[in-house]
């Protein structure tokens, strides 16, 4: 028994040195979660108080002509105008070329922030550059699921978190600045002890902060699953399980290596119930198209792992998970094999148990309108499945 207890809290204590070891952890000050519509207001407050900088990184920007009032579009002229009282405004903005729509968008965007005068990179087109990134006067740092475009600011399941810390802010401006050098910049034609409660934000204290950037998040996510005692939730828009490595892979398939990363957190979520740890996942479904995440959720279920789909009349566009009572991981990395190994994307991990309360209530809301998953079912043929409330 006492042998047990002692891998336990020597267990929990490696949790604890894997999370800073293989997320760059950075010290803290506090963290305020801004999930749904809490983004675009908390956003375009600290885009209008900022002081002396504002990075972004984002992937997808949409400047509506036909709705001027637009939340995208008043992001835009907040950041214009904070441009021309005199705060430094740079944007890292996706151009890959497989997305066409996504191409012509941003790069609308890019022009009306460099026409006014705000510096504006585009990044490698063969590059997917997935992360949603705000760092704000050397001290605060927004990371979220949320893209600038209608539906991800108005009716998606989001989540993103506001971090008060200048250690992290700057962390974050090392790998800004990395992306911003691979980028090419578009030519436009002719803190503070405090700083949360000082501009009136409700935040709440953590012990550490990680930075997961890239290739740091599938170690860091896959050591915390290892390390669960009590619970693991997660909200995932894409969850895809290969069984072979995708022919465009710039990384050959080794010997006994799995296709996918994705692969692996499947078996980490299974092993995890297996010895007693409640596990719950959440999927994104969509009324009327093919279930991408079917495949996933049914393997799942072969192993007990209790899945859920969302409401189909709300895409949950969230990248959220939650280990035990005080680890919570977001961002922008779905669970896929471009994003954990191909794409560029940030992630954050908190250890806090304040900020993971928050967390799981919101967990919380989006199950109750979630369905739970029978082995075999097909959304599309399967009537019932989904509560209409």
């Amino acid at each position: 028994m006492v042998r047990r207890w002692l891998i336990r809290v020597i267990g929990g204590a490696l949790l604890v040195v894997a999370l800073v070891q293989c997320s760059r952890s950075v010290a803290e000050e506090n963290v305020t979660p801004i999930n749904n519509r809490e983004y675009a207001p908390t956003v375009m407050k600290l885009i209008q108080e900022a002081r002396s900088n504002i990075k972004l990184m984002l992937y997808q920007t949409r400047f509506y002509e036909e709705y001027p009032d637009s939340e995208s579009n008043r992001l835009l002229e907040a950041l214009l105008d904070a441009k021309k009282r005199g705060v430094f405004v740079v944007a890292v903005l996706d151009l890959s070329d497989w997305n066409e729509e996504n191409m012509r968008y941003n790069t609308d965007f890019g022009k009306r922030l460099a026409a006014g005068g705000i510096e504006v990179y585009f990044d490698n087109p063969k590059v997917v550059s997935h992360q949603k990134v705000i760092l704000i006067d050397d001290a605060i740092s927004v990371v979220s699921s949320t893209n600038w475009s209608h539906y991800s600011i108005t009716q998606n399941e989001e989540v993103a978190v506001t971090i008060w810390s200048q250690r992290v802010n700057q962390a974050l401006t090392h790998y800004f600045n990395q992306m911003m050098a691979q980028a090419t910049r578009y030519l436009a034609e002719p803190s503070i002890p405090g700083l949360a409660q000082a501009r009136g934000f409700l935040s709440f204290p953590a012990e550490q902060i990680g930075i997961l950037a890239n290739r740091d998040y599938f170690p860091a996510v896959h050591r915390a699953f290892q390390a669960a005692r009590k619970r693991i939730d997660v909200v995932q828009l894409e969850a895809m399980y290969y069984m072979v490595r995708l022919p465009y892979a710039t990384e050959p398939q080794k010997v006994g290596e799995s296709a996918s990363q994705t692969n692996v957190l499947l078996r980490d979520l299974a092993e995890a119930k297996a010895r007693g740890v409640e596990v719950r996942v959440i999927l994104d479904v969509q009324e009327n198209r093919a279930n991408r995440n079917l495949d996933f959720a049914n393997r799942l279920l072969a192993y007990s792992v209790p899945v859920y789909f969302d409401s189909p009349e709300v895409q949950s566009h969230c990248k959220l998970i939650l280990v035990d009572d005080d680890v919570t991981i977001l961002g922008s990395t779905n669970w896929s094999y471009n994003a954990l190994q191909e794409g560029n994307e940030v992630s954050v991990v908190i250890r806090s148990r304040a900020v993971a309360k928050q967390y799981r209530n919101y967990f919380e809301e989006i199950l109750k309108t979630a369905s739970p998953v029978v082995a075999g079912a097909d959304f599309i043929t399967t009537p019932g499945l989904h509560s209409q409330n």
